[in-house]
């Protein structure tokens, strides 16, 4: 049965861009649509995670009257070490002003899976030439800039900031060298993606989560989730159906499980400019790209008022 007094979110992934905004055009929001979403976000959750370190400094700066943390992401280009060393330039930026705010440090999103998704193949098979490829990446991009932001950390006002990559739960199985390099695991758990069926999506996001913990106990490290969600358009995987009602439902017996302490719900808002990657990657908002509810759950509908507010 399922309470109707449902948790907020431990923490909320956050794409800043509206409608008519596309950060591959150079299109980004100003302070203002940054404040006003950190107001609205603050009212749902205390923590949010980006993705990029580059436009964020006016989101950073306005978290602390809000009482919200920031999981700080750091955009990787491994065909663009400049690219690369701009995102960790910025982040250090931010760490030195804003260390307080930043309960994480996440360096690099889905890195690697990406490496195999651009070569057409599944996470789970991988042939030994991509494997080698990824191997160089780990070595010479992503656990250097890990180490590099440790450092950093270090050397900082706030010496709790956890510095981790995220990669999907099955890249953590297959590069558990990996592991030791990061101080906590973040894996993403996508039932959508996995083909699972609404009515066990939740159970299968918890029974994924404890196989990654038992792996993160073998080498004395946690796990958060980084991202798990559920698309209310595009098509269908498997026996997941992306839908209003079927987002609805996964948050009402998601929320409700108290054995995942930290996770991150994906995502806040629709971002239209990801749909030229998929119709599925612009409609994993909570909220539509206005700011309003998509269904009736009451923790979401009782915090979104206005129309049309974005």
């Amino acid at each position: 049965m399922i309470s109707s007094d449902l948790k907020l979110p431990y923490g909320i992934c956050y794409g800043p861009h509206r409608d008519g905004q596309d950060p591959t055009r150079n299109i980004h929001p100003n302070e203002m649509d940054l404040n006003q979403d950190v107001i609205f976000l603050s009212k749902l959750t205390k923590r949010i995670r980006t993705y990029s370190s580059q436009g964020i400094s006016d989101v950073i700066k306005n978290l602390d009257k809000n009482k919200v943390k920031v999981n700080l992401g750091i955009s990787l280009d491994v065909n663009s070490p400049t690219n690369s060393e701009i995102e960790v330039s910025n982040a250090k930026n931010i760490l030195t002003k804003y260390s307080d705010l930043i309960d994480c440090i996440t360096v690099g999103n889905e890195v690697l899976a990406q490496v195999i998704w651009d070569s057409h193949l599944d996470l789970g098979n991988v042939t030994p030439m991509i494997k080698n490829k990824l191997d160089k990446i780990k070595t010479t991009q992503i656990t250097p800039y890990i180490a590099d932001l440790k450092k950093a950390v270090s050397q900082s006002n706030n010496k709790n900031i956890r510095v981790t990559t995220a990669e999907p739960w099955r890249i953590w199985q297959d590069h558990q060298d990996l592991i030791d390099n990061v101080d906590v695991i973040t894996a993403h758990i996508h039932p959508y993606w996995d083909g699972q069926d609404i009515s066990h999506a939740a159970d299968y996001v918890l029974q994924t989560y404890n196989d990654v913990m038992s792996l993160g106990k073998i080498h004395g490290k946690n796990v958060i989730i980084g991202e798990t969600g559920w698309p209310t358009h595009g098509a269908r995987i498997g026996n997941a159906i992306p839908s209003p009602d079927n987002q609805k439902i996964f948050l009402q017996k998601f929320l409700n499980m108290i054995a995942i302490p930290e996770y991150y719900i994906f995502e806040a808002f629709d971002e239209k400019w990801k749909e030229m990657y998929g119709l599925v990657e612009g409609h994993w908002g909570l909220y539509d790209s206005k700011g309003m509810t998509k269904h009736d759950l009451s923790i979401l509908s009782g915090i979104s008022s206005e129309n049309n507010w974005r």
